[in-house]
């Protein structure tokens, strides 16, 4: 008999589970513990299935990994994420993919990642080592992660938003393409804050039908549930969000849901708003980034940043930015705009001053009235 876990949050941030079992009679407890709640639940999948890997001194690292990829579809994940992970076993290792994984050491991760590393970028090396962690959790512990030198984190330059692309975009796509389906797609991430992948999966029931009265403001909403994403055989398919948290009622000026209507009429409600396929929807990115000169590295996922911005500015909480950006977390919110709500913060704090040196000062003048 198998009893259902569910992994809890504990005070570290760390996901744990604590799934039991009982066969022939006797009852049998084991603890998981994993950065996410996925990976805690599909560590407990894998034990109460009886498919913990004993120390295997024949199998190859291919196989473990494999396995691991294997083990990830069955919980669930991304296609993206599965096709990700099978690239890796193409690249990540390759002086290790047919070694025995019980004689790998850490100094044979070390030296395939000092090699790896003066052809690829820091942020690719933390992901293999990610990767070879997560898939290595339940096997005997021969490496040890924790003294790996890791190529060091470059901070990615800083991509100033200016509030005047907003408009001047999505202006330019109008004057060059009319505005389609591509100028509805980046008009959803900039005055939405919808991921790419979230605007092609939207059907029009997803949007309000009519708007609603918010202290005397017009608003409407979209409702976030699913997202089209890329399968391992490059085909388009529809997958539930990663996280709880990426299920959300998004709220947008009514001026928005009219916009989009004044492009492309209501259909039915199952049908799908954008309906070109998302790789029609690349093409134009690169022109628009010559033409405004943006930063090489900007992707059209940072107009979501756009949304972002504006919701900061209007004072906006971290817990209510993770619900409208649909984070993981508010303190991951935080993280990625950190240096927005400290200046919108300062910019507070500065006005209260001023605010509050003119009371005193008024206080002070009546005080040196004469009696």
């Amino acid at each position: 008999m198998v009893t259902i876990a569910t992994a809890k949050k504990l005070p570290s941030g760390m996901w744990r589970i604590q799934p039991f079992k009982v066969v022939n009679g006797k009852r049998t407890r084991a603890s998981f513990t994993a950065a996410t709640k996925r990976e805690a639940e599909r560590m407990a999948a894998l034990w109460e299935s009886d498919k913990i890997v004993e120390d295997n001194k024949n199998e190859l690292l291919r196989d473990v990994l494999t396995e691991f990829i294997q083990t990830c579809k069955a919980q669930g994940y991304s296609p993206a994420t599965v096709k990700e992970y099978c690239a890796r076993i193409r690249t990540s290792y390759p002086d290790l993919i047919d070694k025995k994984f019980s004689t790998i050491t850490t100094a044979d991760v070390q030296r395939q990642i000092d090699k790896r590393s003066s052809t690829v970028k820091p942020k690719t090396i933390r992901n293999d080592v990610s990767f070879l962690r997560a898939a290595t959790a339940n096997r005997p512990k021969n490496i040890d992660f924790k003294v790996l030198k890791i190529a060091t984190r470059k901070k990615r330059r800083k991509i100033e938003m200016k509030q005047e692309w907003k408009t001047a975009i999505l202006l330019k796509l109008a004057e060059w393409y009319g505005k389609d389906e591509y100028y509805l797609y980046i008009l959803l991430i900039i005055y939405a804050g919808l991921r790419p992948s979230e605007s092609y999966a939207l059907i029009w029931s997803d949007i309000s039908k009519e708007p609603t009265i918010l202290q005397g403001i017009k608003i409407g909403f979209i409702n976030i549930s699913k997202a089209v994403v890329s399968s391992e055989k490059n085909e388009y398919e529809e997958k539930s969000p990663k996280t709880d948290s990426g299920i959300r009622k998004v709220t947008v000026s009514w001026l928005v849901i009219e916009e989009i209507l004044s492009v492309k009429p209501r259909g039915k409600d199952d049908e799908r708003i954008l309906e070109r396929k998302p790789v029609d929807m690349f093409r134009r990115w690169d022109r628009i980034k010559k033409e405004f000169n943006l930063p090489e590295g900007m992707r059209r996922y940072d107009l979501r940043h756009f949304f972002a911005t504006s919701l900061v500015i209007s004072g906006a909480t971290e817990e209510e930015l993770q619900q409208q950006m649909g984070h993981s977390t508010s303190s991951f919110s935080h993280s990625i705009y950190v240096e927005i709500m400290q200046e919108h913060k300062e910019i507070t704090a500065s006005k209260f001053a001023e605010s509050s040196e003119k009371s005193l000062n008024e206080l002070k003048k009546i005080s040196d009235v004469p009696d």
